[in-house]
């Protein structure tokens, strides 16, 4: 991307030595090239939230999984503050559709990186809330990713979302630790959907919760 796009890329890939039969390495040089012809992809998906969503910004840590050929096997999102899961969703697409190496050592390698989006320029960020200021719906918010995380192969769950000023989730984005957290962000993006916290005020919040 160019300069100024508010992307930066850092990352690490894995492992350099194969530590099973099945795992082996890919090429560093090669999975930095191909995060960052996906970061442009990814900065659209983002762009196309903005009419929504004017101040979403955060960090998006994706880890993928890459198979014999350099194709995908899955991709998810291990770390995210964007806080809406239909970003999300679309730029793992952008990394499913994007080219890999294949393995070195092995079947099958993985790879991990982080992408920083900023904030856009001269809009208004969310206040930034925590648990105790979310008031007694937090708890329901809370059941929603325990149970998330229990229906899925996702291991610890969180979410980062935007509420409303009456209180209401206007999105949520999610990661985890393993392969799930891709179906488990359909399940607490559709959970939260009930769920009432206190109001922030004149202007929306984000707010961070971890599951159980």
């Amino acid at each position: 991307p160019d300069e100024g796009d508010g992307i930066k890329i850092g990352g690490r890939t894995g492992p350099s030595v194969a530590v099973e039969a099945d795992v082996g390495a890919l090429n560093e040089a090669a999975v930095t090239t191909a995060f960052q012809s996906a970061s442009n992809g990814m900065l659209g998906c983002l762009k196309k939230a903005s009419s929504r969503l004017p101040y979403i910004s955060g960090v998006a840590g994706v880890y993928v999984r890459v198979g014999a050929a350099g194709k995908v096997k899955y991709t998810f999102m291990k770390r995210s503050t964007l806080g809406d899961h239909e970003t999300e969703a679309c730029m793992l697409d952008v990394i499913r559709k994007q080219s890999w190496p294949a393995p070195v050592g092995g079947k099958e390698g993985f790879a991990e990186n982080e992408l920083t989006f900023d904030p856009p320029d001269r809009v208004r960020m969310p206040v930034s809330w925590s648990e105790g200021d979310a008031g007694k719906g937090v708890d329901d918010a809370k059941k929603v990713l325990s149970s998330c995380k229990a229906k899925t192969s996702s291991g610890k769950l969180t979410a980062t979302l935007y509420v409303e000023t009456d209180g209401s989730i206007l999105a949520a984005g999610v990661s985890g630790e393993q392969e799930g957290a891709a179906e488990a962000g359909d399940c607490v993006a559709d959970g939260l959907r009930s769920v009432k916290l206190g109001s922030p005020g004149s202007f929306a919040a984000k707010l961070t919760l971890t599951s159980e």
